[in-house]
């Protein structure tokens, strides 16, 4: 119960102890009077009998109104039990509440009693040495045996690189995004196809609470990553035995767009493609809104050489379902995306509550260099919202799109061909006027890029 639910809840349960206890006397008073009122019609001379008085009939009804009297008082002492009872299971609501770490905890599918270690994890996992690939203010990431690691502190009284620890109640919102993306996957054992589906958000594999110190494979890691890149996070030595931090295990998705190296014009465009498909299948399964798709979350890789025409001409398709319509983006160019990072996401879920970050709670977030395009897409997106987070905001997702096109030419050295270069400022133009993502895979910039069912796009 929440500090205003709980006085509520107090305050009825006092009003019906003070009404019962009421209700109580007013029985105890009903009693009495009825036994008076029986003695004393046995006490007053009847003109046509004779003036005697029976005691054994007086001690009969001396009886019968204390046996009324006593069932009262019971009724009463119910009541009062009853909401006593009451009472005190507000108190103890109060006072050891669902805790929040034990939701995070249940989402993950594990019990407070089996937390594992870090290293308990690794064991599981089948992971017996990592690299460090990656870190941000929040976490760290690691690679081992074809799976990432994004690995975030939480819950803890410290600091940890200049921030304060994520909370339980923010780390849920998370989890339980990404663990509804990861149902959009394309599942071919399904009975029959889901209406929405993509597979551009990272399969997440599985996601766990921890608690421990950073084991030795990943402190040794992470200084030899320190060594050749000069951190600028804490060192993990300042986590104890009892830090609990919430580990995401996903596939390797390959680089991130700021260290991809994006060949051409058909590459670029099948990378913006790809990723506005997903959000506009999102969009549609659960109003997912991504909120902070900057270069460093959309990654990109190539598959491995193929062995046959058969698999080659298979790579060069991409197959998504929206609103019950197969999407195939037939030129993918070779490269695959994976959407990740759903850290400011939001999203309906399943039991009709909304996942979501409050940036408002964030104002440093919206004070970045002007005319830096990151920085003013977060600016736009609060003055979209009103900087009311919880509700749903399709057009944030084009403005992603839109800073998406603006990295392709103005933070990313690709070879365009001047034709090329200003179709892609064009669409660049219109994507921040869409209203959402779906809009925007209809632009004249993807025309022939995908085929819905088995006809061209138009």
């Amino acid at each position: 119960l929440s500090e205003g639910g709980a006085d509520r809840f107090l305050n009825k349960a006092f009003a019906q102890l003070q009404l019962e206890e009421e209700d109580g006397e007013d029985e105890q008073e009903t009693a009495k009077a009825a036994a008076d009122e029986s003695m004393m019609v046995q006490r007053e001379p009847d003109n046509d009998a004779p003036a005697t008085w029976d005691a054994d009939a007086e001690g009969t009804l001396q009886e019968e109104a204390t046996t009324h009297l006593e069932a009262a008082h019971e009724e009463e002492v119910g009541w009062v039990e009853e909401a006593q009872t009451i009472m005190g299971a507000a108190e103890f609501e109060l006072d050891e509440p669902v805790m929040p770490m034990q939701a995070v905890i249940e989402e993950c599918g594990q019990t407070e009693a089996a937390v594992p270690t870090l290293k308990r994890l690794l064991a599981d996992l089948g992971i017996k040495t990592v690299r460090k690939i990656g870190e941000g203010t929040f976490g760290e990431a690691f690679k081992g045996e074809g799976m990432v690691l994004k690995v975030v502190p939480m819950a803890g009284d410290f600091r940890v690189n200049g921030e304060i620890q994520k909370t339980p109640e923010e780390m849920h919102a998370e989890v339980m995004i990404a663990t509804r993306l990861s149902e959009l996957q394309h599942n071919p054992d399904q009975p029959s196809p889901a209406m929405n589906h993509t597979n551009a958000f990272i399969d997440m594999r599985r996601v766990a609470v921890c608690q421990s110190r950073y084991p030795p494979v990943m402190v040794k890691a992470w200084e030899a990553w320190d060594k050749e890149n000069c951190s600028e996070n804490d060192h993990p030595r300042i986590f104890p035995a009892a830090q609990h931090y919430i580990v995401f295990v996903t596939a390797d998705g390959g680089e991130d767009l700021e260290h991809f190296a994006v060949r051409d014009f058909d590459e670029a465009r099948s990378i913006l493609l790809q990723t506005t498909v997903a959000l506009a299948v999102a969009e549609e399964a659960c109003r997912f809104e991504h909120r902070d798709l900057h270069w460093g979350n959309v990654l990109i890789s190539r598959p491995d050489a193929l062995k046959s025409e058969l698999e080659a001409e298979a790579a060069e398709l991409s197959t998504h379902r929206l609103r019950g319509v197969d999407l195939h983006v037939q030129k993918t160019a070779g490269v695959k995306v994976a959407i990740i990072d759903f850290t400011l996401s939001r999203l309906d879920l399943a039991n009709g509550g909304v996942a979501f970050c409050n940036l408002a709670a964030d104002p440093e977030l919206f004070e970045g260099p002007k005319g830096d395009c990151q920085m003013e897409t977060y600016r736009r997106m609060r003055k979209q919202t009103g900087d009311n987070w919880e509700e749903h905001h399709s057009k944030t997702n084009a403005m992603w799109v839109h800073y998406l096109a603006d990295t392709m030419l103005t933070k990313k050295q690709v070879p365009f061909t001047a034709s090329g270069k200003r179709a892609l400022q064009q669409f660049r133009r219109r994507a921040l006027q869409a209203k959402s993502s779906a809009d925007i895979i209809w632009d004249e910039f993807f025309e022939g890029a995908w085929v819905a069912g088995g006809n061209l796009s138009v």
